[in-house]
């Protein structure tokens, strides 16, 4: 392709003018401190080494001469008249800083991209979703909750157990055994307790928890008719029946006519550690998180008899009451005689969990549920002892003495470890209640506090229970174990507090 010849000598002229501009600008330094100062008739050549201009030693071009000392003109004005110059005017030392240095960024952070000084970044993660790259850089503090809360307990009822040796046949008047269930006839297996929660909430979500609880003991209590005057044979009564396995093979059934009482009692306490990852699943006011910990668990449950009974020979009515006013002596010439019997296990549950946290709602209220499972390390122990545990109407006992006050004292102990699983299920809600409730909001306490409402069940399997580890032997019931489920249910309200 031919080029034209305007265009070409448009091309030269404008390459001269460049080289012209290029040339002329070189003789000025992008740094002035680097050349020399520029006086009249001398060449920057000249200036070769140090530039005495710096060193205080200046000629002085004063009437007075000599050299300048640029630190008389430090500080303060010079003294006598004609020092200095004229308005007391001075100059501070260029090699001095007016000015604090600058505060170095801490260790590991700098400008972008590094790490903010002013931020602390504690999670930074990349991940693909939908086929792009994600970085996702979480900067924050960490929040600490603490919480008390007040618990309503609901301990399991001890089942349907037999008082008594089950394959003895009933008695003619009171018939069979009583069983356990008679406790839902004295009330609820109900207590009180109280639980407080302290948790570290990274900004990342991550959070650590720990949890400890306490119930008072709940108790129930089964006394038909209630106690009866021994000193009074109007208030006998058939008031319930023991039966033993005595080696025959229709065993042995003791009345008893003045009391008849079972009493159950059961206490609970425990705590766990644990730690909640971030979301593996998160949608819009949704979230899945893994739980991981520990747990402890400690379960006290016992089982009482106490009966009495007037040894007297007489005639019952069909109605209560004796029905007769003729009341013999005891055809085998025994007393009156009381038994009591005590069966009473604890058990230690430790171990480890796993389970799995649902998260409703954001920032003005909160609805969250756990599921948690653990398999845990079961210590027990069992005790069971008594006195007077057999047929005092026809064989009577030995006569107490002050030194053997009680002489048909049995008592006997077990121990076994062995695992036990655990399931454990949490449902709450959090929200700042108070603050739109007048008056109440102007209380610091409960204006700055988040309110809890709560619900958990705890489940245990291959527990010892009080009732079903007695075999009925006639004088010297014996212990047998056997496991069963326990389980225990509460409702927590109470208050969380973030400092």
């Amino acid at each position: 392709m031919r080029i034209q010849t305007k265009v070409v000598w448009l091309w030269t002229c404008l390459s001269a003018f460049t080289f012209i501009h290029t040339a002329a600008a070189q003789d000025y330094s992008a740094d002035p401190f680097s050349q020399p100062p520029a006086d009249p008739g001398v060449a920057a050549a000249d200036y070769s080494g140090e530039d005495p201009s710096l060193d205080g030693s200046q000629p002085d071009t004063s009437a007075g001469g000599g050299l300048l000392d640029r630190t008389a003109y430090q500080g303060v004005y010079p003294d006598g008249p004609g020092a200095g110059y004229d308005g007391g005017m001075s100059y501070g030392d260029p090699s001095v800083q007016a000015y604090p240095p600058p505060i170095a960024a801490p260790p590991g952070t700098g400008y972008w991209p590094q790490t903010s000084p002013y931020d602390t970044r504690v999670r930074d993660r990349t991940y693909r979703e939908n086929g792009i790259w994600v970085n996702d850089s979480v900067y924050g503090d960490r929040r600490y909750l603490f919480s008390v809360e007040y618990l309503r307990v609901f301990f399991n009822r001890p089942g349907t157990d037999t008082i008594g040796a089950g394959n003895v046949g009933p008695d003619p008047i009171l018939g069979g055994p009583v069983n356990a269930s008679v406790f839902s006839q004295g009330g609820d297996l109900t207590s009180d307790g109280i639980q407080g929660k302290f948790i570290i909430q990274n900004a990342d979500s991550t959070t650590f928890e720990a949890r400890g609880w306490w119930t008072a003991e709940g108790d129930s209590v089964y006394e038909p008719l209630g106690r009866g005057n021994s000193g009074n044979a109007n208030t006998f009564a058939p008031r319930g029946v023991i039966t033993y396995n005595d080696g025959t093979a229709i065993g042995r059934a003791v009345r008893y006519d003045t009391d008849f009482k079972l009493g159950y009692k059961e206490q609970a306490f425990g705590g766990d550690l644990t730690w909640s990852t971030m979301p593996f699943f998160e949608t819009e006011g949704f979230k899945l998180r893994a739980l991981f910990g520990g747990k402890y668990v400690k379960v006290r449950e016992q089982f009482t008899f106490h009966g009495e009974d007037s040894a007297l020979n007489y005639i019952p009515s069909s109605t209560g009451g004796t029905g007769s006013t003729i009341f013999l002596p005891n055809p085998f010439g025994n007393p009156n005689f009381a038994s009591d019997m005590t069966s009473r296990t604890t058990s230690d549950f430790a171990g480890l969990e796993a389970g799995v946290r649902y998260e409703f709602g954001g920032k003005h209220f909160l609805l969250w549920g756990q599921s948690r499972g653990a398999l845990t390390v079961n210590h027990e122990n069992i005790n069971l002892y008594g006195n007077n545990m057999g047929d005092g109407y026809t064989d009577g006992f030995p006569t107490p003495t002050p030194g053997t006050p009680k002489t048909a004292f049995f008592n006997h102990t077990q121990s076994h470890t062995h695992l036990s699983p655990m399931f454990s299920q949490d449902f709450n809600f959090q929200a700042k209640v108070f603050q739109a409730i007048p008056f109440l909001n102007d209380i610091p306490m409960l204006a700055n506090a988040d309110m809890l409402v709560g619900y958990n069940f705890l489940l245990i399997g291959n527990v010892a229970r009080p009732t079903k580890d007695i075999v009925y032997n006639l004088d010297d019931p014996k212990l047998s174990v056997t496991h069963s489920r326990w389980c225990i249910q509460t409702w927590n309200f109470g208050l969380q507090w973030k400092f």
